[in-house]
């Protein structure tokens, strides 16, 4: 009477009594003792096919070096492109300051052209000289 519990025991010796409920939890341990054995022999056939499953659908430790390798080639791509792009700002604000000069040099000469050529200054100019 160790597989079946003792309140499936006692319900059996109520309803066929003692003699037909020993009977009854032999058979039942004999039918749970065959379905153990089952249950066993299938685990250790299906047991194999499950690790190899398993196995596929994990990454391995060479699948996790080579992401690793990537990441880090990914890395050192995005320093260079960072470098380039500091050395392109530098580029840029060096033209940009060039034309600034350029730019006020133009607008002064503009002014100057502009009062040279206003008859209103050119007497005043006139005036200075003499």
């Amino acid at each position: 009477m160790s597989s079946i519990s003792f309140e499936l025991y006692s319900q059996l010796q109520q309803d066929f009594g003692l003699e037909k409920a020993k009977t009854l939890s032999n058979l039942i341990e004999a039918a749970l003792g065959v379905s153990k054995k089952d249950a066993d022999l299938v685990i250790s056939q299906k047991l194999p096919e499950i690790k190899k499953e398993l196995k596929t659908e994990l990454s391995s430790k060479e699948d996790v070096f080579s992401i690793k390798e990537e990441i880090f080639i990914v890395r050192e791509n995005v320093l260079v492109l960072e470098e380039k792009i500091e050395h392109l700002e530098t580029r840029i604000n060096s033209r940009i300051d060039k034309i600034d000069v350029k730019f006020n040099f133009i607008i002064a000469l503009l002014i100057i052209a502009i009062t040279l050529m206003n008859p209103v200054a050119a007497e005043l100019i006139k005036g200075f000289i003499k």
